[in-house]
């Protein structure tokens, strides 16, 4: 497999000055030393379209959202029967996603590849693995996924092995120190390079299995640190982790906490007001929040088992959401951005995603038409993006792929072979 060219954003623009060159470029020189959040310059050019892929409803088809022209196209169809777990590199270098040959009748378990492509939707590689779970690194130059064979019950498969993945020569190495990982997270910063995972092991609950990369060395976090800010200053714990950890009770108001991960100094949280708020680390770096209180649509249904009638309810997906962004250390409200989050990483593959410094929002009607019969398309889709300004200024720089807009792209021709969904 020929290694993919290093994609470049971007260039730099040269600007020459004459007269008062000099006091002007102090002057800057001193601006720019202001003290601030050391963020990472990224190109903001409307070619640099952030990417967006959803999963069209055949399952087995990619389609990229193009914010200059408003319209979907197809980015790549597999083969196979099923892509799934679609996740975007950091700033759109690649795409990758599961694809799966499913056997019709189910005697033998599903067996995945893991598929990368580039941003065009041609194929740079194929990892010939049964990979149940993978994760880019923060820079978007190296991957980790866990191997393992899939069964019913519990997370739905059993790890097996843990490997890196070099993009750039796509040398993979295993990672023998971590045993059984089922959960990933990458940690990123000038002076840390580690990979968490939750394992299957017999850790105490809570507990967190850390690989340095850079020193080889395989350790257990003690405070049960996973959800880590990007800067790596602070930990989050959910609803389901405390819970887990009979440190919360599921009827408990407020039940998520902050805490300085040098210090373990609790955070004041006064946007967390509800134990099912929706909480993540936002735009890849920094110590971002997101807050969404979210207001769920909801269907009775009903079965019968022999002469049992049960009633359910079926989740057709969220209709409302307050969204607040906070920045952790101060406090203050950074935005409130309207509309249902997409954040990357969930469950549902058939969700636009894209690259984790990209927050994206679904507005104008919150429930997806596909899963509510009837309901007009009125939609878009808001993509935020931080731009920093100056090593202290930051801006929100929103982007709107109006769904209305979007021309329906058909789905490619079925094959002779049925296959079921996942």
């Amino acid at each position: 497999m020929t290694s993919h060219p290093n994609l470049q954003p971007g260039s730099a623009i040269g600007v020459t000055m004459h007269g008062l060159a000099t006091p002007l470029l102090i002057l800057m020189a001193v601006w720019m030393t202001v003290e601030g959040p050391t963020l990472k310059a990224q190109p903001t050019r409307q070619s640099d379209a952030p990417l967006i892929v959803k999963r069209h409803t055949d399952k087995r088809t990619l389609l990229r959202g193009d914010l200059v022209s408003g319209r979907t196209q197809v980015l790549y169809r597999s083969p196979l029967d099923v892509v799934s777990t679609v996740r975007v590199a950091p700033e759109g270098r690649f795409t990758a996603a599961l694809e799966t040959e499913v056997d019709g009748d189910y005697r033998s378990p599903p067996r995945n590849q893991l598929v990368i492509l580039d941003p065009t939707g041609q194929v740079v590689h194929r990892v010939d693995r049964d990979v149940q779970t993978y994760i880019f690194s923060p820079d978007g130059q190296r991957m980790a996924y866990v191997v393992g064979r899939w069964y019913e019950g519990g997370v739905g498969f059993l790890p097996t092995a843990l490997y890196i993945l070099d993009l750039s020569t796509w040398q993979e190495r295993r990672l023998p120190e971590v045993t059984s990982p089922y959960e990933l997270h990458w940690l990123q910063t000038e002076d840390e390079d580690s990979l968490l995972s939750r394992t299957l092991g017999e850790q105490p609950p809570g507990r967190v299995m850390r690989y340095d990369l850079r020193r080889r060395r395989a350790s257990v976090e003690p405070a049960g640190a996973f959800h880590i800010s990007p800067d790596g200053r602070y930990v989050l714990r959910r609803a389901d982790e405390l819970i887990a950890e009979g440190r919360c009770r599921a009827d408990q108001e407020v039940c998520i906490e902050v805490r300085e991960r040098q210090s373990g100094r609790a955070m004041p949280l006064p946007e967390a007001r509800e134990t099912g708020d929706a909480v993540d680390w936002v735009y890849g770096r920094g110590h971002l929040l997101l807050f969404s209180r979210q207001q769920r649509e909801r269907r009775t249904t009903t079965a019968t088992r022999g002469r049992r009638r049960i009633e359910g309810q079926r989740v057709l997906g969220v209709r409302e959401a307050e969204n607040t962004v906070v920045d952790v250390a101060t406090g203050r409200t950074v935005e409130r951005p309207a509309g249902v989050p997409l954040v990357s990483g969930g469950r549902d593959d058939d969700q636009w995603t894209a690259g984790r410094e990209h927050l994206l929002l679904r507005a104008g009607g919150a429930v997806p038409p596909a899963e509510a019969p009837g309901a007009p398309l009125r939609q878009r889709l808001e993509v935020h993006a931080l731009e920093p300004r100056g090593a202290a200024t930051e801006r929100l720089v929103p982007q709107r792929l109006d769904l209305q807009r979007l021309r329906d792209v058909p789905p490619p021709p079925r094959r002779r072979r049925g296959g079921g969904g996942v």
